[in-house]
């Protein structure tokens, strides 16, 4: 379900600062994973889950990929991300 969302926000534009973006979505995407992996304890997972719905202070990658993505790649992320 994530590598869809990375591949829109690192295709929306053409910009440095898009792939800056997207690769730093990546990997906290990547992060978070490895955290509910490892998340048989209550308060990893937790920790899991707020690092993937950019709760704070888990939020440093989420002000970069909406602001690169382009409106139409944000809003539908913010979307799935909701469902998901």
């Amino acid at each position: 379900m994530s590598l869809p969302a990375y591949l829109l926000v690192a295709r929306s534009q053409r910009s440095s600062r898009v792939l800056e973006a997207a690769v730093k979505y990546f990997f906290a995407g990547g992060v978070a994973g490895a955290l509910f992996m490892l998340g048989q304890a209550g308060a990893t997972l937790m920790a899991a889950a707020l690092f993937k719905l950019g709760a704070f202070p888990l939020n440093w990658w989420l002000p970069d990929a909406y602001e690169a993505a382009a409106p139409k790649v944000a809003k539908s992320k913010e979307v799935l991300e909701t469902l998901h």
